[in-house]
């Protein structure tokens, strides 16, 4: 096995889970804005929340692993994580060309990359020829050609079942797209520094707040382009509330029809329609530990950082 590993900077490549999101691959857990932000100034201590889907992912990566190996039939005794590498990453041939794979198997003698996913198998795609979701399937071939291998995946699914896995050779055609496109995302928003479209990312948020904390006392006209975003952000929230009603009438409808019942089964699968009964959540009366105990709830309180708040002024609606 001959890797090219180096030691990069993050913000220095664009990493296998990113290539998706700067492609605008639907099902990208990333935006390209997200992307390029995360690489300025402004955001250079801001970390991305880790969600509970994505540790699980983590805690659960090299079950998944060693499971998927021995459904690939892989040398055992030879599996090789992405970690003993000492943090280093497998560099491309271009230098902003890189990733940390889950790992390595070695499968009739040959290395593969490997790539593993704690996915669910109704909000997620595979198939038996090797279907899977677009967005992780680019990330693995951009894992193969950084690797200059080829691939091997592990997807599971249901604790119930083995892991889907699926292995391929090469594609230098697909590579080479991939490579092509991204290549030029890079060098136009990281080299040249042109900013993405923003997006409604919670990155585009924080870049935005970091970037323009104060403001002047200056209410100005607004230009023909700010008064449309200004009607076109009424319209999709006027939108939103229909489709809010609407989702409340159906769930309605669907309760009265369980009724004293607890659920509804689907095909007599898994999936189902619970309608359950919750213990009631413990909250703090804050306003009745202030009038009663003013010292102790000054004591513990805690203001917030300022922030900018959006809102509408009057003559535009309500927004």
């Amino acid at each position: 096995m001959n890797l090219k590993l180096v030691e990069l900077n993050r913000a220095d490549y664009l990493g296998g889970s990113e290539v998706a999101a700067v492609l605008g691959v639907p099902g990208a857990w990333d935006s390209p804005f997200s992307v390029w932000a995360r690489r300025q100034p402004e955001l250079a201590d801001h970390t991305t929340q880790m969600t509970p889907a994505m540790e699980a992912g983590h805690r659960f990566e090299e079950a998944v692993m060693g499971w998927s190996a021995a459904q690939l039939g892989a040398d055992m005794d030879n599996l090789l994580r992405g970690e003993p590498f000492g943090g280093k990453v497998v560099q491309g041939a271009e230098s902003w060309a890189a990733c940390h794979p889950d790992g390595y198997l070695n499968i009739d003698g040959m290395w593969h990359v490997y790539e593993g996913k704690l996915a669910s198998g109704q909000s997620h795609s595979f198939g038996p020829d090797g279907q899977m979701p677009d967005h992780y399937f680019v990330q693995w071939i951009y894992e193969q050609y950084c690797a200059q291998m080829p691939g091997a995946f592990g997807a599971q699914l249901s604790l119930r079942e083995p892991p889907w896995t699926h292995t391929m050779n090469r594609n230098v055609v697909i590579e080479k797209m991939i490579i092509d496109r991204a290549g030029e995302w890079w060098h136009k928003h990281i080299v040249k520094g042109e900013a993405p479209e923003v997006d409604g990312s919670l990155t585009a948020k924080a870049w935005l707040s970091m970037r323009h904390k104060e403001h002047s006392n200056i209410m100005r006209d607004p230009t023909s382009e700010e008064s449309a975003l200004v009607e076109e952000l009424k319209s999709a929230k006027l939108s939103m509330k229909a489709m809010q009603l609407d989702i409340a009438k159906l769930e309605n409808k669907i309760k009265e029809a369980i009724g004293g019942d607890e659920g509804l089964l689907y095909q007599g699968g898994p999936t189902f329609v619970s309608w359950r009964q919750q213990k009631g959540s413990n909250r703090l009366d804050q306003k009745k530990l202030r009038l009663e105990e003013p010292e102790v709830f000054n004591k513990y309180s805690k203001r917030g950082e300022p922030r900018r708040v959006l809102r509408a002024h009057p003559g535009w609606g309500a927004l």
